[in-house]
C-alpha cells in the first residue's frame, strides 16, 4: 500500500436497522488509482478522491413494505486502520414510488 493511502475493507448498514441474519452479502469496491476499473484491493491515495461502490444485499423488505415516503439510509465503511467512516443518504425513493 502507498504511504498515506487508505484501504476500505468493510461496509455495514446502520439505518434502517436490519438483523445480521437477514444480511445476505456485502461488497465494497474502489476505483483503481490510474485506471477506470474497480476492485476490492485498490487503495485510495492521500489527498485524492476515488469513486467507490458499496452493495448490501438483504433478505426481505427494508424500511417497511408499501412505503410511501422517502427513506434515510446510513452506512459505515471501515478502513485498514479499523476506523469507521459514516455516510448518510437522505430522501432515497423506491423507483416505483410516485412523486
Amino acid at each position: 500500500m502507498m504511504e498515506g493511502s487508505i484501504h476500505l475493507s468493510k461496509v455495514k448498514l446502520n439505518w434502517p436497522w436490519v438483523s445480521r441474519r437477514r444480511i445476505f452479502t456485502t461488497m465494497l469496491m474502489t476505483q483503481h488509482p490510474k485506471q477506470d476499473v474497480y476492485g476490492s484491493d485498490f487503495p485510495i491515495p492521500a489527498h485524492a478522491r476515488r469513486s467507490c461502490s458499496a452493495s448490501i444485499m438483504v433478505r426481505g423488505t427494508v424500511g417497511g413494505g408499501g412505503r410511501k415516503k422517502p427513506m434515510r439510509v446510513s452506512i459505515s465503511m471501515q478502513d485498514h486502520a479499523g476506523r469507521w467512516h459514516k455516510l448518510v443518504f437522505r430522501d432515497l425513493r423506491d423507483p416505483a414510488m410516485r412523486r
